[in-house]
């Protein structure tokens, strides 16, 4: 139990979430599917729709990634607050 506190003390408790988020993200893809396919989608079309996601998120990548570096981090994390 110590270890835990001390981790989070040292404020890496963010760190710790990033893998039960991601697990989260990946069950929601899997019900989309099925919410897909319950509206009528055929089988072809619930399973681009998953891939179109992830390739964009991967072809977004390095773009931000420069204007991250360009910019700092602060400012880009700030961009989606400020279009609110």
């Amino acid at each position: 139990m110590s270890v835990v506190k001390n981790l989070l003390n040292k404020k890496a408790g963010p760190v710790l979430l990033i893998p039960f988020i991601s697990q989260i993200a990946g069950l929601a893809y899997s019900v989309l599917i099925l919410y897909a396919l319950d509206l009528g989608a055929s089988l072809l079309e619930a399973s681009l729709m998953t891939i179109i996601g992830p390739v964009i998120g991967l072809a977004i990548m390095l773009p931000i990634g420069i204007f991250s570096d360009r910019f700092g981090r602060k400012r880009m994390l700030l961009v989606p607050l400020k279009s609110c």
